[in-house]
């Protein structure tokens, strides 16, 4: 067996083995190292905000919105030709919505605090 359990029910789990998480971490490692945010002597708050920028960027980037293109239309395929329940074509849909607004939304629920709201009318 390859590490793949596949039942009647038409559901796929994967089991890992130490060899594997440790190859996945091995990989998530080497990714990490090579960005701006390793080679800083120093980690302040700016040397952090900007490593966590660079990785909102990549995960919301021109890259990833391609890739969640291709994702939807797979999924739309899938669900049309019964390959898969319209139930998960439309959570996929919906979690990649939730991935590309997160800022937005969290810009909306958690205001920054120096920023002034300019819908307010005062009156005197």
């Amino acid at each position: 067996m390859n590490g793949y359990n596949f039942s009647g029910s038409g559901q796929c789990s994967m089991r890992l083995s130490g060899g594997r998480v440790l190859a996945m971490f091995a990989v998530m490692v080497a990714l990490l190292s090579t960005c701006d945010l390793a080679l800083a002597v120093t980690l302040d708050d700016s040397a952090l905000a900007k490593g966590l920028s660079l990785l909102v960027d990549m995960l919301t980037g021109k890259v990833a919105r391609m890739m969640a293109v291709l994702a939807i239309i797979g999924m739309g395929i899938m669900a049309l030709t019964g390959r898969v329940e319209w139930s998960r074509a439309i959570v996929v849909v919906l979690g990649i919505g939730i991935i590309f607004s997160a800022a937005t939304l969290i810009e909306v629920l958690f205001p920054p605090a120096n920023t002034t709201n300019s819908s307010t009318v005062t009156t005197k």
